[in-house]
């Protein structure tokens, strides 16, 4: 039940946004009682403000306080600003002094929330020392009192020449000269002394002349004085020196945070308030905890360290969480805490960032992204009496490999290598492998990103096998154009993009052009230094952190950490490379360039081929080349066993090469047979037993390792125009750019579609006018593709 209007609304209305009523408004109010402490402030200030930061600025007002001098309380009304939310934020603060002047020596804060119609109880408090009850706070409590054991001392006091600092202004009997000469009744020289009732006396006393051995006008309170009517050299008519022996040691001396009574006054340090509790600076809403310790200038500080952000080390092998945030930690609060966050498992002291230390045991030792590096677990090995092939796994000592043969079992076709197989087909007794698995609830096998239990993506499909296409996704339409990148302006020729590690892209072209975005940034830079060449083709090595670049007469390589560029004909001196790729490997990587030979050869009709296979160096050594009768456009594959190089002549036919491990060169696939009618301008390699190529005049070819089968292309008819770039997730799940050159009016037009394994659709608007030169990608969400004219967008 709420107290009556009259009982709760006092004579001072907070803010003047209504008069004081008997009534309460209709939007509500604030009943706020303010009480305080051990003190009486002679001034309150109450100020309020939105509690979201919504609205007008605060509103305060400043009463008087009320009560004893040991404490009381205020009562006020609150109303809400019409700008403001329900809930005020109010804050009180308590001065000493009349008209809320100088600093507030207690302060409060709290919360309350206005109901319509109804009035809001709230009680702040406040407290404070003033223990003589004049009215001032002691000093070691941010109060202006220099001594709070006596009322008659105070900045309001009166200065009485008593040897106390009675108006704590830091001095002590100002204006009545205590120690300087004066002249007595009888005409001999003495010093101004204090008298019993404050005031001042004039009085030659015995032994009056004291030894100022200093220099600095006052005598030595400890050594004997002498006694004559005129002052003797050397002495003084005063005993107010504390120490005789140091000049900057005197009742005029300003204190110093020394440990020393540098005024004399019997005390030392006074002012600087020497082991009073303390905090540090707040780092991330955390301080920590000190006392006020003199410093070497004389002054005094908090000796508080500040927070050092740290991240927890659970597993005590010295290197914090990679997954934790960086905490504020006191000097006391360190131990299981570092500086680092280098610990991909902070669970496992045997996982940390360490260059050796790998164990075969399924785990990233060394937190370089790779697990059970140089062990090359899975391979085929060969176990005596077994139908199936064995493979490498880690031996009981988790220090290396033992080969584990296993016998056929039911099984399920895997053709997309998603560990899931093929849902509706009948088990066939198999070797487990890559290309058979014992599930099989896989509803489309020809794509690793659809599967039970896989994200829903939104590419059309169906990726969790639950009846519905990109469901709860807020998909992009086809017709939606793609997503421009302003980077390298609009006159740039893009030839190739490659991407690496998470969300890093690399571009190149003409005119020495290759732009960056490294993995965590969300915008293109240039590279650090310039890499010189025309470049027609670039592959970026996440395991490297180097670029390699492939272009007219010359090969490439940046180094993105260093930010060094490295680039020369290295043997290439009539190599048009048109596509580069490479297959990392421990200590380094393998790097394959293919292109053509220019200008035409002697005795030839046509321009032929080259192959470069180079290891990467940047200074180009070990670059070998092979020559072939055709020119060759792209390389791909996920290991060198299949690797695949495309090419053929425009008009003719089109080509396959197959990567030779032995001897260390492209053959081509059926001894030199044409593969198809077209020249082949692009190549994907999944696995060994699968790859897409696609070419001139709408052309998609699709290769089992032996042979080839032509795909229906996404176009409408041959003519129409060529497809020229190509990424493949699976069997059924390709993307493919495709160009048509300008005929008559019509402008020249890109497009990008996607294959489901049984039909084509388009991916974004056309972007009319444009010739995209090359498309890459990690996922359906996650496309990019570069051309003339400065294009480099991506999709979704």
């Amino acid at each position: 039940m709420h107290a009556p209007r009259s009982r709760v609304l006092p004579a001072v209305c907070l803010f003047l946004l209504a008069a004081c009523s008997s009534t309460p408004p209709r939007e509500g109010a604030v009943s706020l009682t303010v009480a305080y402490s051990g003190f009486r402030p002679r001034c309150l200030r109450v100020s309020a403000v939105d509690a979201a930061g919504q609205g007008a600025p605060a509103h305060s007002t400043d009463v008087a306080g009320k009560g004893e001098a040991t404490g009381g309380e205020v009562k006020l009304a609150v109303f809400r600003d019409p700008s403001w939310g329900s809930t005020l934020q109010l804050r009180v603060e308590a001065f000493e002094r009349e008209g809320c002047v100088g600093t507030a020596v207690a302060r409060t804060d709290g919360q309350a929330a206005v109901v319509e119609g109804q009035v809001t109880q709230l009680t702040l408090a406040l407290s404070a020392r003033d223990a003589d009850g004049d009215g001032y706070v002691e000093a070691a409590s941010g109060g202006s009192d220099c001594r709070d054991d006596a009322a008659n001392v105070s900045p309001d006091g009166t200065e009485r020449c008593d040897g106390v600092d009675n108006n704590c202004d830091g001095q002590r009997d100002e204006g009545f000269s205590v120690g300087q000469l004066c002249t007595t009744a009888a005409g001999c020289q003495s010093a101004w002394a204090c008298a019993a009732d404050g005031t001042r006396s004039c009085t030659e006393t015995q032994g009056q002349w004291r030894p100022d051995t200093d220099g600095d006008g006052f005598g030595s309170s400890t050594a004997p004085g002498k006694t004559a009517c005129l002052q003797p050299a050397g002495y003084v008519a005063n005993a107010l020196d504390c120490n005789d022996g140091n000049n900057k040691v005197n009742p005029n001396a300003a204190e110093r945070c020394d440990g020393v009574d540098n005024n004399c006054d019997g005390a030392k340090d006074e002012g600087f308030n020497v082991g009073a509790a303390c905090t540090s600076a707040v780092v991330n809403g955390k301080s920590c905890a000190g006392a006020r310790a003199c410093l070497a200038d004389g002054t005094a500080a908090c000796n508080a360290a500040t927070p050092v952000m740290l991240y927890p080390d659970a597993d005590g092998d010295g290197q914090g969480s990679s997954r934790a945030a960086a905490e504020p930690r006191c000097a006391n609060e360190t131990a299981g805490w570092v500086a680092n966050n280098t610990d991909c498992d902070d669970g496992d002291a045997t996982v940390k960032k360490q260059t050796t230390g790998e164990l075969c045991d399924g785990k990233d030792n060394t937190c370089d992204g790779v697990v059970d590096e140089g062990f090359n677990l899975g391979a085929s090995c060969n176990v005596g009496g077994q139908p199936c092939a064995g493979k490498l796994a880690c031996n009981a000592a988790k220090t290396g490999t033992q080969c584990v043969g296993t016998a056929k079992v039911p099984a399920y076709p895997d053709d997309d290598r998603d560990t899931r197989g093929k849902a509706g087909v009948a088990a066939v007794n198999e070797c487990l492998g890559p290309d058979f698995v014992t599930s099989n609830d896989d509803c489309d096998d020809g794509d690793p990103f659809v599967k039970p239990g896989a994200p829903e993506l939104c590419d059309h499909k169906d990726n969790n096998c639950n009846g519905s296409v990109d469901e709860q996704l807020a998909c992009r339409a086809d017709t939606d154009p793609w997503q421009r990148e302003s980077a390298g302006g609009t006159t740039a020729q893009w030839y190739s993009v490659s991407l690496f590690g998470n969300g890093g892209v690399a571009v190149a072209g003409q005119g020495s052009q290759v732009l960056l975005r490294v993995p965590g940034a969300s915008s293109f830079g240039p590279t650090a230094q310039s890499c010189v060449g025309e470049w027609q083709g670039v592959w970026a090595d996440a395991s490297s952190g180097k670029l390699f670049l492939g272009g007219e007469l010359r090969l490439g390589v940046y180094n993105i950490a260093q930010g060094t560029c490295n680039s020369g004909s290295w043997g290439q001196s009539s190599s048009y490379s048109r596509g580069i790729f490479g297959i990392p490997k421990t200590g380094g990587q393998d790097v394959y360039a293919v292109g053509e030979v220019r200008p035409v050869p002697t005795g030839q009709n046509a321009l032929p081929g080259r192959s470069v296979v180079w290891d990467g160096a940047e200074n180009g050594n070990n670059a070998t080349t092979k020559d072939h009768t055709f020119p060759l456009y792209d390389v791909h594959g996920t290991a060198r066993s299949n690797l695949l190089a495309v090419g053929g002549t425009p008009g003719t036919k089109g080509r396959i090469y197959q990567f030779d491990t032995v001897n260390n060169f492209f053959a081509p696939v059926g001894n030199g047979t044409d593969q198809g009618d077209q020249l082949l301008r692009a190549v994907w390699a999944l696995h060994p037993k699968l790859a897409y190529a696609v070419g001139d005049a709408n052309t998609v070819m699709r290769f089992d390792g032996a042979s080839t089968v032509q795909v229906a292309g996404p176009l409408a008819s041959a003519s129409e125009g060529d497809l020229v770039a190509l990424v493949a997730f699976g069997r059924n799940a390709l993307y493919a750019v495709a160009y048509t050159p300008a005929s008559g009016a019509t402008p020249q037009q890109s497009r990008v579609f996607q294959f489901d394994g049984s039909t084509w659709r388009q991916v974004g608007a056309p972007l009319s006018g444009v010739r995209l030169r090359d498309l890459a990608g990690t996922s359906p969400e996650n496309l990019w593709v570069v051309g003339e004219d400065g294009w480099i967008a991506h999709w979704p």
